[in-house]
């Protein structure tokens, strides 16, 4: 049994962007499941776990040896949780912060969505985006 790996993320903070920060790096619209109370993660072989979440991405839209992974939204922000197997393995590589030795592809992906919306409501339009592994390019015109 692959114990999960809890990655407070204090920088990541609103739902809405998690979501498509998720879309942006892969995930399905389809695969990710929102409640209003937290539910029950469940385990690679279907067995449900003490960690619970918010947001969903369950297993099968993980990977076939894989578990679901998990967001807890907190006072403080949005607690990770990725079991120890994903998080060397496909999206959970990704969805690991960069300090906790994933890519910090999603991490990029939500500063990108804050930044843009912020922008956008200031009337600007997005010309360019660069993502890359710890610089984000974005170019803006009015």
């Amino acid at each position: 049994m692959s114990e999960y790996v809890v990655c407070d993320s204090p920088t990541i903070k609103s739902p809405h962007h998690l979501k498509k920060a998720l879309i942006s790096i892969g995930v399905s619209e389809n695969h990710i499941e929102e409640h209003e109370f937290p539910v029950a993660l469940q385990g690679y072989q279907g067995d449900s776990r003490k960690q619970t979440a918010h947001i969903v991405i369950r297993r099968k839209n993980v990977g076939s040896a894989s578990n679901d992974i998990g967001f807890e939204v907190t006072d403080n922000g949005i607690s990770i949780m990725v079991s120890d197997y994903d998080k060397s393995h496909g999206i959970g590589r990704d969805i690991i912060p960069m300090a906790k030795g994933g890519t910090g592809k999603l991490e990029s992906a939500y500063a990108k969505s804050v930044i843009e919306e912020k922008m956008i409501g200031q009337g600007f339009t997005v010309s360019k985006c660069e993502m890359g592994p710890k610089k984000i390019t974005i170019k803006m015109v009015r």
